[in-house]
């Protein structure tokens, strides 16, 4: 499936990589979406659900703290 739910950060000074797996109630999966870095979050915006449905909302990340709003 083209959808998923995890976010993959690369810490290209310190040479770490992580991986973090999400469960549907703290952000939707989602695959063809736009995103960006400001600051400490990764927004996110559209894309396609799990069933394909376009969305039309917008989520935060903060990749410091480790949560969605």
């Amino acid at each position: 499936s083209l959808v998923i739910n995890s976010i993959q950060i690369v810490d290209v000074k310190n040479k770490n990589n992580q991986v973090t797996n999400f469960d549907e109630a703290q952000a939707p999966p989602r695959a063809f979406h736009a995103q960006c870095l400001y600051g400490e979050f990764l927004i996110i915006s559209g894309g396609v659900d799990k069933n394909y449905h376009t969305q039309s909302n917008f989520l935060s990340f903060n990749f410091v703290k480790g949560y969605w709003n």
